[in-house]
């Protein structure tokens, strides 16, 4: 029997690598329910359980997410959403309350 060299593991470390020297990383995030959606003219917005909230850009075919982080999203397990007459968007988090995105982001 035969053995061959290692060379997954250096060759993923280079790559790994050299991603983070460029500044770019891709997160993939799973989607398995769906508790909430609202459609406003280019932009869907997915409330869900387990990926916080998801936007999805008809015009540019593009999606975009906004999960749980300090002083922002309370958690990643999304309720409900609504927006008020402001353009303030409001989402229910599972055990934690209410978060609010403003309209400046």
């Amino acid at each position: 029997m035969t053995r061959r060299p290692k060379l997954i593991l250096p060759l993923l470390l280079v790559l790994a690598s050299a991603v983070h020297a460029q500044g770019r990383w891709t997160t993939y995030l799973h989607t398995r329910t769906c508790n909430d959606i609202i459609a406003l003219r280019d932009t869907v917005w997915f409330a869900t359980g387990q990926a916080g909230l998801v936007q999805y850009f008809r015009s540019s075919d593009t999606w975009s997410s906004i999960t749980r982080e300090p002083n922002g999203l309370a958690g990643n397990s999304i309720q409900a959403i609504t927006f008020d007459r402001s353009g303030n968007l409001f989402a229910a988090v599972s055990g934690k309350g209410v978060s609010r995105l403003d309209t400046d982001g």
